[in-house]
């Protein structure tokens, strides 16, 4: 009775580490999916309005020159600073979006340099 406890719980323990290793390497797949399409994306414009879509894990998306956009994981970085008005410059295969604001004068400035995957 006593080789049949062991050899169960050998078994459950290599399943539980399979299960583990599984879990992690899906991760790591996953994470590089999202990089890909965060370095991927292009994206320059006036923001003319942002929205949070509630029913899609509270995903941002950006109004910008009349088509909606989602910036991945930038715009969950930037959907509580971007008003109407701001300018957004990103260029595909970079790891940095900028995005700009008007000042009282009119001009854009630089407002924040938002970077991922570094």
């Amino acid at each position: 009775m006593g080789q049949i406890k062991k050899r169960i719980i050998v078994t459950g323990a290599i399943a539980s580490l399979a299960v583990i290793l599984f879990a992690i390497v899906s991760t790591l797949v996953d994470k590089n999916k999202l990089k890909d399409f965060d370095v991927s994306i292009s994206c320059f414009g006036v923001v003319q309005e942002t929205k949070v879509d509630k029913t899609d894990r509270m995903t941002p998306y950006f109004l910008i020159d009349d088509e909606w956009s989602y910036l991945g994981s930038f715009g969950y970085s930037l959907i509580n600073i971007v008003q109407a008005g701001d300018s957004i410059a990103k260029t595909s295969g970079e790891n940095t979006l900028t995005l700009y604001r008007r000042d009282r004068s009119n001009k854009y400035s630089e407002l924040k340099q938002v970077q991922m995957w570094n």
